[in-house]
């Protein structure tokens, strides 16, 4: 049994590109003009991928803004890795997105959240992806570790023990600008927890167990809710 004092809340939202691509230009007038300048920079590349990161971009945008309060830029602090944080420092706050789902997540303690769409099969390139970030040693040609393979038995499993590493170094603060001898010691320190929404995986990290409450957010109902009337974003 789990004593609830080691227990942290972690409220997390996700959105869709597709959420938030038929009022585009509205939503990028009411969030904070560094995600509306960075949906813009990725819109200006061209191609589906870049737009459903720039949608992506927005959708983290409007979730601050709808659930923090984020509307200006000097509501954000970065530290030197470019991890954000609200410059009031509670609640601490990560973001993420992947392949068209924008996921934000909201906690008292430092929190780090990755998403990742589960691959319908794995390719040994996501493999030796994965057995690089945990450490595992390898040579061009040879077979992936044993240990490794049973890591990524299956494309969830694999999405699972790459979401943690990534929601871990979140938390951090650095990314992969940290080698994984600095980085895999650090990471005995935080403790996962995992969420589905569709065929994505989220994972959040914290320093006690985290407590995912998942919900989805109406970036139709917060624009409503900034224009003059009374929605509940979030459900």
């Amino acid at each position: 049994m789990i004593c609830l004092e080691t227990l942290c809340a972690v409220d997390v939202c996700v959105c869709t590109a597709q959420d938030v691509h038929e009022n585009y230009s509205a939503y990028s007038e009411h969030v904070a003009p560094r995600f509306a300048s960075r949906a813009e920079k990725l819109m200006a590349q061209g191609g589906h991928t870049s737009e459903k990161k720039a949608l992506c971009e927005l959708g983290c945008g409007v979730m601050l803004a709808g659930l923090a309060g984020v509307r200006q830029d000097f509501q954000l602090v970065y530290n030197p890795y470019g991890k954000p944080e609200l410059a009031k420092g509670k609640p601490h706050i990560s973001l993420s997105h992947t392949d068209g789902l924008a996921v934000c997540a909201l906690a008292q303690q430092v929190v780090g959240i990755d998403a990742e769409v589960i691959p319908a099969a794995l390719s040994r390139y996501q493999i030796l992806a994965l057995g690089r970030a945990l450490g595992f040693p390898h040579e061009r040609w040879a077979e992936p570790a044993p240990e490794l393979m049973e890591r990524a038995k299956t494309p969830e499993a694999w999405a699972r023990e790459w979401t943690r590493v990534e929601a871990v170094l979140k938390a951090i603060g650095t990314g992969f600008s940290l080698g994984p001898n600095q980085y895999l010691p650090l990471m005995k320190q935080w403790r996962c927890a995992w969420a589905r929404c569709g065929d994505t995986i989220i994972c959040c990290a914290t320093q006690a167990t985290p407590h995912i409450a998942l919900a989805t957010f109406d970036p139709g109902g917060w624009l409503e809710c900034v224009e003059g009337t009374s929605h509940p974003p979030c459900s």
